[in-house]
């Protein structure tokens, strides 16, 4: 998915956005199992930290993807990133 995502021009951003979705929502829910599980609040954009090779060029579509799909699954606003 994320070698797919690399050959996507900075020109087309909602195609980059539509590819990152997935990987985004893999994120929301491991923070919510282990919120469920556990009661500890993780802020999905840690896990995209630590293993997506272009966090830091895409860190503001990241964080854009990740709390505009919280807020549309309705989960706990302290996911969202600030």
């Amino acid at each position: 998915m994320q070698k797919t995502s690399y050959k996507i021009e900075k020109d087309k951003p909602k195609e980059k956005e539509i590819l990152i979705k997935p990987i985004c929502l893999i994120v929301i829910l491991m923070s919510q199992l282990k919120y469920e599980l556990i009661e500890d609040v993780t802020e999905p954009m840690n896990y995209i930290e630590l293993r997506i090779n272009d966090y830091e060029d895409n860190k503001e579509l990241y964080k854009k993807v990740i709390n505009s799909a919280i807020d549309e699954l309705k989960l706990n606003s302290e996911f969202k990133s600030k």
